[in-house]
């Protein structure tokens, strides 16, 4: 990918509740020009006004791009040297718009890659340039825009944001290839970028990506690795005239007609709002926003010991909740860390405010969820920014119940990254505090983690992790006993361990030969928890050849729970780079709990003609443990078929087939019991209980004007609902607040 971010890789107390308050030039000519490097400190762009911006057509013929500051040079992300192909790019400004050009030259524009047609889609496998703005000039929140060779736009916003262009904030790109390669031109209005009045210098740099080769080259040098990009080394764009602030309200209303399924009102809506301050902190209010149309992940049926962990896509909580990640922490959020805000511990909300945003080396992100006489979620954050390579967070969330717990968990931590010549260094440590009413509830948890990362090289990673028993769990009983049950809103999938570990790692990646890329890992670790101790030894292999194809193995042995584990991983992927025509196939083999245990995994994208492709995954898995409770045997078969009428206008349709065991069920409902199906309220464990869930959808997804939603089915249940939901959503922009 192109663009460079830097990844910062639960009685008494204080009670917090209720709805949290808001908070609420001349023309220049360049200095900078052929570049073939970077001297001592970061260079200098002036900042060129120009009275006429261009027509953004990807053709670079404009007046203006023969004023504008000029780069070329770039240089390499992953290894030491000069880019394959010759890259430039051009910068300037009129009143109301930044104007960036690239020319990538290419001297096979037969093998330039450009297949992803939705804005917002999957852009990693096409050819791609990208401009980083740090608008606040941090060298920490910057905005990332991107186009690829075919004109497809996707952006990273700082904090996040809900989908609607119009709400995020739209901007303007198109691409042209030619005989010589292609041409790029973007458009970005100054009123979506946060930025204090009177900022009058920007970071910035420039980023291609050269998909044949899979290389990532930016100007100026970052350094080693665009994951751990010193944007300390960002040009200086200077004297910017920058328009004073004049934020509109946006207001984004939707609704919903809904008939059949389970819910009780045929015709419900909801409303959004939001308002940026002039110094770019971000308000928001939500009433009853909209997620049972919102398609959620699919889940693997592969057994873990503890619960997983997924990212979060619905619109209320990805605003200033951090970039999108497959697993873990969201990066750069504003909110606490998962470990005692998990959002999607939270299943419903009627009403919600936040604020978020940046002023000066100070953080700040506070979020209010309210469902009346039921539940509020009330989470603070705040982040102190230590020099250039430091931060300092505190955190704070209250879950209240009216007439059920009152929980309260704390959070105090530090994160440090240092970019190296060859890649990066990082150390972190958090500890956490938890307090409830009634016994238990108040333990405490620790953890230090620190590494050493190289894109070509070997590196490392060691951690410590403690996790008081009592931490977040308080003590409930009745006849049957005395039990821990959980509390709160964090992602705590174990409590009393104890341990830690050490992974090693090596990657190196080629320019020539059969051969792309290489890679190896292992490490072990050694944990204390009630069950007793635990370890695991572990380690792989793989290869990456040219012809977009890659196989691995994996091998693990260890203890736990008193039983012994082992296991056997194989892997192979191919069309690697095709968005389309992908596949992979994965099994596991080996023992969990006393007893055997098989995974297989299949999937293949397949793609006919140009609008239509579909893609299948299906999945198997085996447990047969000492205990028969605990037994796991299932299979999921997994068909989305998609039809693109236009680049913004789709149809799709998705079939989700599983047969199982109780086991099997129980981790595929989303946190609400009253969804789980009644066959399993009353069944055996080992009695194979089979659904078909099959719904089909039409999105409009447009840049200005209204988006569509038109469900057949429900996205979200575990079998097919007889079910017709149309949705509805809009923006309107309301001038003049806060003059």
């Amino acid at each position: 990918m192109p663009g460079c971010h830097d990844v910062l890789r639960p009685g008494g107390g204080l009670r917090l509740a209720g709805i949290g308050a808001l908070l609420s030039v001349s023309l220049l000519r360049p200095v900078w020009g052929e570049a073939s490097g970077q001297a001592a400190g970061p260079p200098e762009l002036q900042a060129v006004v120009v009275e006429k911006g261009p027509v953004v057509d990807g053709l670079l013929e404009d007046p203006c791009w023969q004023q504008a500051s000029h780069v070329s040079g770039f240089l390499r992300m992953e290894k030491e040297g000069p880019e394959f192909e010759r890259t430039e790019a051009w910068i300037c400004q009129d009143a109301r718009t930044i104007y960036v050009a690239f020319r990538c030259h290419d001297s096979r524009p037969e093998q330039i890659r450009a297949l992803q047609r939705k804005r917002g889609g999957d852009i990693g496998r096409d050819d791609t340039v990208a401009v980083s703005l740090d608008v606040m000039h941090d060298h920490r929140t910057a905005y990332l825009f991107r186009l690829t060779a075919r004109g497809t736009q996707n952006e990273d916003i700082p904090g996040g944001s809900a989908e609607k262009y119009e709400w995020r904030g739209d901007w303007r790109g198109a691409a042209r290839i030619q005989g010589d390669g292609w041409g790029a031109e973007l458009a970005v209005p100054f009123d979506i970028l946060r930025y204090p009045n009177g900022q009058r210098t920007f970071g910035v740099h420039f980023s291609r990506y050269l998909a044949r080769m899979s290389d990532s080259s930016c100007w100026p040098d970052l350094g080693r690795g665009h994951d751990a990009a010193d944007l300390t080394r960002d040009a200086n764009w200077v004297n910017v005239v920058a328009p004073e602030h004049r934020p509109p309200l946006i207001l984004m209303p939707y609704a919903v007609s809904d008939i059949g399924g389970s819910e009780e009102e045929t015709a419900t809506g909801g409303l959004d709002a939001k308002y940026v301050v002039p110094n770019g902190l971000v308000t928001m209010l939500s009433y009853k926003p909209d997620f049972r149309n919102i398609e959620d992940v699919v889940e693997s049926i592969d057994f873990t010991y503890t619960e997983r962990q997924f990212p979060e896509y619905r619109p209320f909580f990805t605003e200033g909740g951090g970039k999108k990640t497959e697993w873990g922490e969201q990066a750069g959020s504003f909110y606490p860390p998962s470990m005692i805000f998990y959002s999607r511990r939270i299943p419903v909300v009627d009403a919600g405010a936040k604020a978020f945003g940046k002023l000066g080396r100070h953080s700040l992100g506070i979020l209010d969820a309210v469902e009346p006489d039921r539940v509020n979620d009330l989470a603070l954050a705040y982040g102190y920014d230590l020099g250039d390579r430091g931060k300092l967070r505190l955190g704070a969330v209250n879950h209240r119940e009216p007439e059920g717990l009152d929980n309260l968990a704390l959070h105090l931590g530090t994160e440090w990254g240092w970019p190296k010549p060859d890649g990066s260094s990082s150390f972190s440590a958090n500890i956490y505090q938890g307090s409830t009413e009634g016994p238990r509830g108040d333990g405490r948890a620790f953890s230090l983690e620190s590494g050493r990362w190289r894109p070509n090289g070997m590196g490392w990673w060691g951690w410590y992790q403690q996790v008081g028993r009592d931490f977040q769990n308080v003590e409930e009983q009745d006849e049957s006993g005395t039990w821990l049950s959980p509390v709160g809103v964090g992602y705590v999938p174990e409590t009393g361990i104890r341990g830690g570990g050490l992974w090693l790692d090596g990657h190196w990646s080629y320019d020539t030969g059969a051969l792309q890329d290489r890679g190896w890992d292992c490490g072990g670790s050694l944990f204390d928890d009630p069950a007793g101790p635990r370890w695991e030894v572990s380690g792989g292999y793989h290869l990456g050849w040219r012809n977009d194809t890659s196989w691995g193995w994996g091998v693990g042995v260890g203890e736990r729970e008193g039983f012994a584990d082992k296991s056997l991983r194989l892997w192979r992927e191919w069309h690697d780079r095709d968005l389309y025509r992908r596949g992979s196939f994965e099994s596991t083999l080996g023992g969990r709990l006393g007893g055997p245990y098989r995974f297989f995994r299949l999937s293949q994208g397949y793609r006919p003609t140009r609008d239509f492709s579909w893609q299948v995954r299906l999945e198997k898995v085996s447990l047969s443990p000492d205990n028969p409770d605990d037994s796991l045997r299932g299979v999921q078969a997994l068909v989305t078929a998609t039809y693109d009428l236009s680049d913004e206008r789709s149809i799709s349709a998705r079939l989700v087939y599983r047969k199982g065991n109780a086991n099997f069920w129980l981790p595929q409902v989303y946190y609400e019991e009253e969804r789980l199906p009644s066959a399993l309220q009353e069944a055996p464990p080992e009695k194979q209980i089979g659904k078909i869930n099959l719904y089909a959808a039409y999105r409009q997804r447009v840049a200005h004007g209204r988006d569509i939603l038109l469900v057949l089915g429900d996205p979200n249940t575990p079998a097919t609902e007889a079910r017709v939901a149309i949705k509805m959503v809009w923006t309107h922009f309301l001038s003049g607040v806060g003059s």
